[in-house]
């Protein structure tokens, strides 16, 4: 074997040199490979890989002798196997056709016979050979729908045991992947073991443990499903940080690659049935194909951004988009098919789908070059592990470690590749922008150094100038109010609106009463002093609530939006008395000091109404304000001016 390798190795090494006339060195193969050289690379590693694990059976007797520990024994070539195609045998059946020595071990080392009708029955005798009682475990490996085990018991008859993934987790036996069940031998006693397996696949992967060797096995075994899993987690963290820092899509399509194959795989090796959905065998039976096609999608999505076939090959794209559409069909109808049609129709979704993934890679090497190269580098363990299972499942190549895990290791090996393909084509993509973005960078500072003075100066003049204009444009002087210009416009927007909604609108006038006495008493310079602070108990309570804008002299509006009559009516009295509250000395009014009178037209306005009319409503009830004595809240509750006014003392 050793030299088989060696020579393999010279062929291999012979071939780059001839071809380059170079001396091989050790390089990064998805940078430095063509297609051809990873094509031929991959045949060679593969040829070595089933070399070193093609395995043998040898048969014997149907009977098995263990020991007390520490044994491991694959029952393929003890195994008496029986096909049942008419599937009416049962267990007293088989055991006539073993004592008529009709069928014999079996010594054919393929044990796996891929799809078929028929059940077959497994029949072997275990026997204690040793003074002390042995607990063996007899395990049945594989994703199995319908097995049954009859063990034989005390009483000469034989106990049932079924399990499957058609079965809850629960009746598989012992609290492992695979099914199993502990079979306990008294010192020298033989029992007689028949399993009978009808699934649509057909296999005997059978092994019988010592219970300590059995519970290593697990371990190990779990260890690495930890590793495989841990290497998906790693790298779905990692490429999620780069999705959020380079917001590529190409991150995202591998991101939903990792999950789907993360699932997947958890499903083949039965530890989603184990841990997620351990009652839900409904679930179990069609999970295998909708995980599987969900898969196909995100890895022809990844494929199409990857190699930019959008841009470069848009016929070939066009393909693309109508495989996903394929395959988005697949995972839809996978809800509704049972396990059996799924399994049939599974390989005729693969393999066409696997053969065009690489036929993509293949077509895009001129136009893709090195991006190509590495696509196809990272693409082919999965392709070859994909063929070797599904050569399995066909009963082409028999049932091992090898055939088993292939589909995982070539998808765990694709799923890292993948990873540093895409690193490396971001690095090759940013190397070139940089180039550009400098050239570009730099005649944006030639530009930009020339306009920057001339920028600030200018910006800073507008500035200021802008902020005059906003101020003056918008507020009174006087009061800091706003101005009737900006009132005018606010009153037309806040009228559309409420139209529109149909929502209540209030509008009040106030007036300072007797104010020209009290500037012909006082003095201007007071009556501004009066208006202020007339002005500043308006605003208080008004708040946020509403606009409050100087009307001229010593008027002032208040617009208070979704304010109906009562709202309006509570803000009128509050605002009269604020300003009574203020205790301002008027020795020219009847009370002595300074009041104000209201007047609010309120109500949902009508259609066409202008903000002019609107104030001339509200002016309407400040005008019988004042008729009634002034220093008091005048509402007309309609802004239509055809219902009666309201006195509000």
């Amino acid at each position: 074997m050793r030299m088989l390798q060696s020579k393999i190795m010279v062929v291999y090494s012979s071939y780059f040199k001839q071809e380059r006339g170079l001396p091989v060195k050790l390089r990064l193969p998805f940078l430095y490979f063509s297609g051809k050289r990873t094509i031929v690379l991959w045949i060679f590693m593969c040829a070595v890989f089933l070399l070193i694990h093609t395995e043998s059976a040898s048969a014997s007797a149907s009977i098995v002798k263990v020991q007390e520990q520490g044994f491991s024994l694959k029952l393929d070539s003890y195994l008496t196997i029986i096909k049942d195609k008419d599937k009416n045998k049962d267990v007293y059946d088989i055991l006539k056709v073993v004592e008529s020595g009709a069928n014999g071990p079996h010594t054919d080392p393929k044990t796996n016979f891929g799809r078929t009708d028929s059940v077959y029955w497994g029949y072997v005798e275990i026997v204690n050979d040793s003074d002390n009682e042995v607990t063996t475990v007899y395990e049945i490996a594989g994703r199995n729908e319908h097995v049954e085990l009859f063990i034989e018991n005390a009483a000469g008859d034989f106990t049932r045991k079924i399990a499957g993934t058609e079965y809850p987790y629960k009746q598989s036996g012992l609290k492992y992947r695979n099914i199993a069940y502990e079979i306990k031998l008294l010192p020298h006693e033989s029992k007689k073991v028949i399993l009978r397996n009808a699934s649509l696949l057909v296999r005997f992967p059978v092994t019988l443990w010592d219970q300590d060797s059995y519970i290593a096995k697990n371990t190990r075994d779990a260890l690495l499903l930890g590793i495989t899993y841990g290497i998906f987690l790693i790298m779905f963290v990692y490429n999620l940080f780069l999705l959020l820092f380079l917001k590529e899509i190409t991150y995202l399509y591998y991101i939903l690659l990792v999950l789907s194959s993360w699932f997947f795989f958890m499903v083949i090796n039965g530890t989603a049935f184990k841990y997620i959905w351990p009652a839900q065998p409904f679930w179990e039976t069609r999970s295998y194909m909708f995980f599987n096609m969900v898969m196909m999608v995100c890895l022809f999505l990844f494929i199409r951004s990857f190699l930019e076939t959008r841009k470069y090959a848009p016929k070939l794209d066009g393909l693309i988009s109508l495989w996903i559409a394929y395959c988005c069909i697949g995972v839809a109808a996978s809800l509704g098919l049972d396990f059996v049609t799924s399994r049939t129709l599974l390989p005729f979704i693969n393999f066409p789908s696997l053969v065009f993934a690489v036929s993509i890679g293949v077509l895009m090497l001129r136009k893709q070059g090195r991006f190509a190269a590495s696509y196809l580098f990272s693409f082919i363990p999965s392709f070859i592990g994909a063929m070797f299972y599904l050569l399995k499942q066909f009963g082409i190549l028999p049932f091992n470690a090898i055939t088993e895990y292939s589909l995982q290791i070539g998808f765990t090996l694709q799923i890292a590749f993948v990873s540093i393909a895409l690193a490396n084509k971001i690095n090759m993509l940013k190397s070139r922008l940089i180039v550009v973005e400098q050239s570009a960078l730099q005649s944006q500072k030639d530009l930009t150094h020339q306009l920057s003075e001339k920028v600030k100066e200018r910006t800073s003049e507008l500035e200021i100038a802008n902020a005059e204009l906003e101020k003056l444009s918008r507020l009174d002087s006087l009061t800091s109010l706003y101005n009737r210009r900006y009132l005018d416009q606010v009153l037309q927007e806040e009228l559309q609106q409420h139209i529109a909604e149909q929502a209540d609108l209030s509008v009040l006038i106030c007036d300072i009463d007797y104010f020209k006495n009290y500037n012909d008493t006082y003095g201007h310079v007071a009556g501004d002093w009066c208006i202020r602070q007339v002005a500043e108990a308006i605003s208080e309570n008004c708040g946020s609530d509403g606009v409050v804008a100087r009307f001229g002299g010593e008027e002032f509006v208040v617009i208070l939006p979704r304010t109906d009559e009562k709202g309006a009516a509570v803000f009128g009295k509050a605002i009269r008395q604020s300003v009574t509250d203020l205790q301002l000395p008027h020795t020219a009014s009847v009370k002595q000091t300074v009041s104000i009178s209201i007047g609010i037209a309120s109500g949902i306005p009508a259609s066409g109404i202008t903000g002019n009319e609107v104030l001339t409503l509200a002016d309407g009830a400040l005008y019988i304000s004042k008729a009634k004595g002034r220093d008091r809240v005048t509402l007309i509750p309609s802004l239509t001016g055809k219902d009666k006014t309201v006195q509000i003392q």
